[in-house]
This record gives structure tokens, sequence and C-alpha cells, in this order.
């Protein structure tokens, strides 16, 4: 099962945008850019022409959240901190191979994994 024309393509690349779905890879990249930013003792920042690479032609990110919101959350010391969490990285890692399906599913058998994403969603309601 695999793309053949355009139309599928497109199809495909709307469908990973809506659902949040992304390369996991990125997890990686986020890890190693904190961690080296921690041992300078830098303050992580996310420039726009970074974020540019990423937005959508609506204008979002993956998972349709709008680039300021993600600015303010990585802004946020306690977003900071559950996004470290190793809990946190497997629910994104979920949300990115499988969507939020997926990551409903693994949540029924796991009260640890719904722990965190109901701390990040009160965190993010609160913002």
């Amino acid at each position: 099962d695999d793309c053949f024309d355009k139309e599928s393509l497109s199809q495909r690349l709307l469908e990973a945008r809506a659902t949040g779905r992304a390369n996991p890879d990125i997890l990686e990249k986020f890890n190693k850019a904190k961690l080296e930013q921690t041992f300078n003792e830098e303050k992580m920042e996310i420039k726009d022409e970074d974020l540019d690479k990423v937005v959508a032609s609506d204008g979002t990110l993956p998972g349709g959240m709008d680039p300021e919101a993600f600015k303010k959350l990585i802004g946020n010391p306690e977003v900071m901190a559950l996004l470290q969490s190793p809990k946190m990285q497997e629910a994104m890692q979920v949300m990115m191979t499988g969507g939020q399906e997926e990551l409903e599913k693994k949540m029924k058998d796991d009260p640890e994994l719904i722990e965190v994403v109901k701390k990040l969603d009160g965190v993010m309601k609160s913002m």
C-alpha cells in the first residue's frame, strides 16, 4: 500500500497532519538539544525559521497546533519538565507513529501514561 500519484500523497500528508503523526526521530533531536543546552547552561529557544520548516500550508504544526501556542508552551518550565519525562516521550512517540487512536488504546492499559497526558492537558488548559 504505497503512494502512486500526487493525490494519494497529498491525502496521506493531510491525514498525517490532522492526526499529529510525525517522524519520532524528532524526540531524539529534542533530547539531544535539551541535554546540550542544559550542559551549556543555555535556555532552550525555538527560532521562527525552525518552525517555518514544519508549518503546513494552513499555518499550523503537525496535529494542528498554532506555532505561537507552541512557543508559549515550550517557554513554560512545567511543560518542559513533562516533555522530558520518559513516559511523556513514550506518549509522544505513540502519537507520532500511531495517531490519537493508538495513544488512547495504549492509555487504557497504562495508568502512568494517563496521568502524564492529563497533567500536560491541565497545564495547556491553564495557559
